[in-house]
């Protein structure tokens, strides 16, 4: 654990929780390495790097412990466009929306979120809050093959298996890939 003190109380509770599970020994998981506006959990293994676990809770009215899902998403599964910087940071990724009980939790890659275009539902594109607009990505498919809904209890060996997953993307890519081009594109500078 490096920055305990800007995690919220749900990623100490996710992190607890995966870090004790037997199943997830072999990696070293570290909350907010890269402090509080980095990505919540990373996640190395020997040879491997840039694995991330991004974590967001959900208010108690939408989403109580006796539900596998929240009752709202009859349009989709949102997140927030901001979050797609975890992504780019680290490719190899995982998105976890945890219940307001952290009892259940929903896990999908990340790459499957940010593959998507914006919504473009005006009424849900867009929300007034206490820092402006926020625009989503979503994906409305519920029986989504990479979306899994689950309990607390069995999140380590649903992160395990997507970690697995994406461990044999990249030794795949790595073994086959001879050479990439050289994309002449200019990088927009962070502000």
């Amino acid at each position: 654990m490096v920055d305990n003190t800007e995690a919220s109380k749900t990623e100490k509770d996710v992190f607890r929780v995966l870090a004790g599970a037997p199943a997830l020994q072999k990696y070293k998981l570290l909350l907010h390495p890269e402090g509080p506006n980095g990505i919540d959990i990373v996640a190395t293994a020997k040879g491997y790097s840039d694995f991330g676990i991004e974590i967001e809770n959900t208010e108690e009215a939408k989403w109580t412990s006796d539900l596998p899902f929240p009752p709202n998403w009859v349009k989709g599964f949102s997140v927030l466009s901001r979050k797609k910087k975890f992504f780019v940071s680290h490719s190899m990724s995982l998105f976890v929306k945890v219940n307001y009980n952290t009892t259940r939790a929903v896990v999908i890659p990340m790459s499957y979120i940010f593959s998507g275009d914006l919504d473009k539902e005006p009424e849900r594109n867009k929300f007034q809050n206490e820092t402006g607009c926020n625009t989503f990505y979503r994906v409305f498919n519920p029986e989504h093959p990479a979306m899994c809904f689950c309990e607390i209890k069995d999140l380590p060996a649903v992160v395990e298996g997507y970690l697995q997953s994406l461990m044999q993307m990249k030794r795949t890519t790595e073994k086959f890939t001879k050479g990439r081009p050289n994309f002449r594109v200019k990088k927009e500078k962070e502000k």
